[in-house]
């Protein structure tokens, strides 16, 4: 159980860094490192983070950043490293496919795109040939998946936004009753108004790519 620990420890390590490096080509290295600590001691997940149980999501999402990361550099290299980080993203936990639609979204933006859609292709047409096989396991989701759920979609997103914005400012923390969200109050107003505020940005034009990026994989 201990090479269980040692391994969280550093898959969550790894996440923060490889977040941090991402940040800090945007604000620079002194700002970068708040959210970064944020990351580190702050949330409302504490069970995937203080546990190994964790592990898997955490590698999960260090390779999904760093296949954003490797992106950057625009290079094959670069590109190669993308594909495999997805892939690994994909193959260790769902949340995997979040950073593969990030990661479409920044080929699709850029002016080459067709020539590097394989970078995402690739991992989608793998991820596909493994779901078609699982509907066939006697542990399959398909009995689980529900078209209502879609109309679950708005609620959960601003839930979602609420306990990170309820983890940032420190209110609403004691989460009575259990679950992940608990009693969210004004976390969820705050939640809109930082919604509006981001329709606002938007609409002001001159997107960069990156925040079409971070929207996505949300």
């Amino acid at each position: 159980y201990v090479v269980f620990r040692v391994l969280h420890v550093l898959a969550v390590v790894l996440s923060a860094g490889v977040f941090y490096a991402l940040v800090k080509r945007r604000i620079g290295a002194l700002p970068a490192l708040a959210p970064t600590v944020v990351l580190l001691f702050f949330g409302t997940a504490w069970s995937h983070v203080a546990i190994p149980v964790g592990f898997g999501i955490f590698v999960c999402i260090a390779a999904g950043l760093g296949a954003l990361l490797a992106l950057e550099r625009d290079d094959r290299r670069g590109d190669i490293a993308a594909l495999a980080l997805v892939v690994v993203a994909v193959a260790t936990f769902t949340i995997g496919l979040a950073f593969l639609v990030g990661v479409a979204i920044s080929v699709l933006l850029r002016a080459d795109r067709w020539r590097r859609a394989w970078i995402f292709l690739v991992p989608l047409a793998l991820y596909s040939v493994w779901w078609v096989w699982s509907l066939s396991t006697p542990s399959s989701s398909e009995a689980e998946t529900e078209p209502s759920n879609v109309l679950e979609i708005p609620r959960w997103i601003v839930d979602s936004l609420a306990a990170v914005i309820a983890g940032l400012l420190g209110i609403d923390y004691d989460l009575p009753g259990g679950g992940i969200f608990g009693r969210l109050g004004w976390s969820r107003l705050l939640a809109v108004v930082a919604l509006v505020v981001l329709a606002l940005r938007i609409r002001r034009g001159n997107v960069p790519r990156s925040l079409w990026v971070s929207l996505g994989i949300v």
